[in-house]
């Protein structure tokens, strides 16, 4: 503020900030005015006002701004530009805040000065805007130490981004090429019968690197075929029996499950209602199969991920903080984008891990309905900007880029957390045999069986794989070979010793599929989850009522 003047007499007035706005307190609130007219001359200065083209510089100003509680009979506005100015070219709006019309005319009266006046009111929250192009060089571009809020700030916002963007691939494409590469791949061929030293939950954890509680239904199933435990299907779930005392020769993780459940009783259930003792047992399970395979056979290396993980929090902290400097509602406009990116990313991972695990024609279906899925978060990741564009005039790029370089830094970690995990030698000579397994359980086909020289299909071969088919994702493929010997031996008289249910009697090996590869794997799922508690050129035509600087409202005491 310079000065106010009333009727050409300085007039008190104060000053004070609310929200984006300065608000100008001027007079009295005591005094009631002589009821004629009155001229008021308010002064002041602005700085960042000036806006930066490639072929033009711009004046974008909101003579009278879209917050006014008054109509407004008329309004004029001058520009005035700094000698040598040229204007090249120039728009006016009226109207509510964004309308691009205008009731109005412009008059350039030389070349670096023009007018714009109303043809008709204003009423309350409509305005007028100006924008005045011109000539270049008049007027120096601002250098990097200025807080130019149209070109420095968001120059330096997407700069920063991209490099700690840049730095965190190259740390991760490094880190990959120093522990991540997998020793080569041997010659696979097909195996008819399990790799010794290896069970079907440890087959399982060395071809994805992980734990899940596939393994663990597994390892249940395993101990069911070998006679030690028998499973029931009861109407809310499954019930484990034990049939043997004290089993011998088990692997850690079997043994694990057996000892935390059956060990002390003869029976265990498991439904839809969380189980503290089966969680306790499914985290039992994951730590032997870390002793029994980490390190000797395959490297997580997750410690590799840390660094990367930091550098990404601190470039989105960096942007994050660069943005307040540069506009407060720009750095609102960022948190719900940042909300949006953070609560779905871990849907998007879920479908990645959905359609990994699904045959090719699931995988084309949920990948249709992913695509679906994307396009609707898309619609209304960017859709959310007209909500927040209420609160005022947003730098829509600069929250674009945001929301892109979030959702980048965590795709680029998720990636690397399953890229920088990685064999030994001695893990991928094993691995080979598992895949050779792999191979012999997905073939369907009688010819390439006989070419294979595979083994006679029997009831006790199908049972004895049946644990890895489950493992390695191929029990229904491995279920369809034996459909007809299973439905021949049902109707001999054949029951399952090691599994019971109340379709036994009319038992298909679709059937016994789905209950024990899919139902019991998401009984163990739901029993070992915890209960949760409860901008474009305005003088180019590009521009709108309200879209320039300055602007704001006001009203009466």
């Amino acid at each position: 503020m310079v000065s106010v003047m009333k009727d050409g007499v300085p007039e008190p007035y104060s000053v004070d900030e609310f929200d984006q706005f300065v608000r100008v307190k001027i007079g009295n609130p005591d005094i009631l005015l002589e009821n004629r007219v009155h001229k008021y001359e308010i002064t002041y200065t602005m700085p960042e006002q000036v806006r930066f083209f490639d072929n033009h510089d711009e004046i974008y100003w909101n003579a009278i701004g879209t917050g006014w509680d008054f109509e407004i009979q008329y309004a004029e506005a001058r520009v005035f530009l700094p000698d040598g100015a040229i204007i090249t070219e120039y728009a006016g709006y009226t109207g509510y805040f964004q309308d691009t019309s205008c009731e109005c005319e412009i008059v350039i009266v030389n070349e670096n000065e023009l007018e714009i006046k109303t043809t008709g009111s204003l009423y309350p929250n409509q305005g007028l805007t100006v924008a005045a192009g011109f000539s270049k060089g008049v007027i120096p571009p601002p250098t990097l130490s200025d807080k130019d809020r149209y070109l420095v700030k968001p120059d330096l916002i997407y700069t920063l981004g991209a490099i700690g963007l840049g730095i965190v691939l190259i740390y991760f494409m490094v880190s990959w090429y120093l522990v991540g590469k997998d020793p080569e791949e041997g010659t696979i061929v097909p195996l008819f019968y399990s790799p010794t030293g290896i069970s079907p939950a440890a087959s399982r954890s060395l071809t994805k690197m992980g734990f899940d509680n596939k393994s663990f239904t597994a390892s249940v199933v395993n101990l069911a075929v070998k006679g030690i435990i028998k499973i029931e299907k009861i109407k809310d779930g499954y019930k484990l029996h034990k049939l043997v005392e004290n089993p011998a020769d088990l692997p850690m993780e079997e043994k694990s499950i057996f000892d935390k459940l059956l060990k002390h009783q003869n029976s265990f259930s498991i439904g839809d209602k969380y189980s503290s003792t089966l969680n306790k047992a499914l985290s039992n399970h994951k730590e032997s199969l870390i002793k029994e395979l980490s390190k000797t056979y395959f490297n997580t290396n997750q410690k590799w991920l840390i660094p990367g993980v930091l550098i990404s929090i601190v470039t989105i902290f960096v942007c994050f903080g660069a943005t307040l400097n540069y506009d407060e509602n720009t750095f609102i406009g960022l948190i719900p984008i940042g909300m949006i990116s953070i609560i779905f990313f871990p849907i998007l991972v879920a479908i990645f891990k959905k359609l990994s695990s699904l045959g090719s024609l699931s995988q084309a279906l949920t990948m249709l309905g992913g695509l679906a899925f994307l396009g609707f978060i898309g619609y209304n990741y960017f859709g959310i900007l007209d909500a927040i564009d209420l609160l005022g005039s947003i730098d829509v790029y600069v929250v674009y880029f945001f929301g892109i370089l979030l959702i980048s830094l965590l795709t680029l970690n998720f990636l690397f957390s399953y890229l920088i995990k990685a064999p030994t030698v001695s893990g991928r000579k094993l691995m080979d045999k598992v895949d050779g397994l792999k191979m012999y359980l997905n073939v369907a086909e009688k010819d390439r069986l006989e070419q294979m020289h595979a083994p006679d299909q029997t009831i006790e071969h199908f049972e004895k794989l049946l644990p890895y088919a489950i493992a390695l994702d191929q029990e229904k493929h491995w279920s369809d070979r034996f459909e007809t010997l299973l439905a021949s031996a049902s109707e001999g008289g054949y029951q399952p010793t090691w599994y019971t249910g109340g379709t036994i009697r009319a038992i298909t090996f679709s059937t016994l599929t789905r209950d024990i590869g899919r139902g019991f794997n998401s009984s163990v799922s739901s029993a070992s989850t915890p209960p949760q508690s409860s901008s474009s050129s305005g003088s180019s035509g590009g521009g709108s009522s309200g879209g320039g600087g300055g602007g704001g409202g006001g009203g009466g005491w």
